[in-house]
């Protein structure tokens, strides 16, 4: 595929409501379990779940020279990294970056003895404009439902895909394996900076254990076999899309 991986994030959700900025103790724990990695320690404002705007908490973020932004919040973590032409993974290399996701999360799960109830992997990738219009032309080809837009030219649109597969190698977990296509013009916002884009496709990937199942499973072990089963549905996925770009 010919584009860029803009962002990847990585999630886990759980109970971490302790782990609060309001107790200096947390912070210098968390300084000290990251020291190689030079994590510069912030908060943020969080609405808890199902929470109105008046009841905002400080949670704790970190964030270092690499691109890594990690928001500990109440009852989830998102771990995120941003294309950055400056870092050391500036070519959003999957394979290294897990390396550090994998230890990241290792060493938080193993301080303060935690386990989740969910994980999520979720990506961004925007295509080259001639990809993009392969894309394109191929979507026109497969016709629409709705008779009209198959008279008239459709000047954005957006397609959505979820399966559920059963993962023998993940204690049979059901796993969400979400793909979404979506032509537009606009921009994206990576820190503080924007990439503007018109008629471009942009491929997100949204792979995830289902929320049904709330009892708290995955330690750190099952998370990092997550992000590898995770990892190769990314990787099929990509395989099947390069696909209708050559069958043309």
């Amino acid at each position: 595929m010919e584009g860029n991986y803009l962002n990847y994030q990585f999630s886990i959700f759980g109970d971490f409501s302790d782990i609060t900025p309001n107790d200096s103790k947390n912070v210098i724990e968390l300084l000290k379990l990251y020291e190689d990695m030079n994590f510069i320690p912030s908060i943020f404002q969080e609405i808890p779940l199902g929470g109105l705007p008046s009841k905002l908490t400080n949670r704790i973020m970190l964030s270092n020279s690499d691109g890594w932004s990690m928001n500990i919040g109440n009852v989830r973590i998102d771990l995120s990294i941003s294309k950055n032409e400056k870092s050391k993974f500036k070519d959003m290399n999957i394979d290294e970056i897990l390396v550090e996701v994998k230890e990241i999360f290792k060493r938080f799960l193993n301080l303060y003895n935690k386990k989740c109830n969910r994980i999520a992997f979720n990506t961004l990738f925007l295509f080259e404009l001639q990809q993009s219009q392969q894309i394109d032309d191929k979507h026109a080809e497969k016709g629409n439902l709705i008779q009209f837009y198959n008279e008239n030219k459709i000047e954005e649109w957006n397609e959505k895909y979820i399966s559920q597969v059963e993962e023998q190698s993940l204690d049979n977990e059901i796993i969400n394996i979400g793909t979404l296509l979506n032509k537009s013009s606009g921009e994206i916002l990576l820190g503080n900076k924007g990439i503007t884009f018109e008629n471009n496709i942009v491929l997100q990937f949204d792979i995830n254990t289902t929320p049904r199942i709330s009892t708290h499973r995955f330690d750190d072990v099952k998370v990092n076999m997550f992000f590898d089963i995770a990892k190769s549905y990314k990787n099929i996925l990509e395989t099947h899309i390069q696909g209708i770009i050559d069958n043309e």
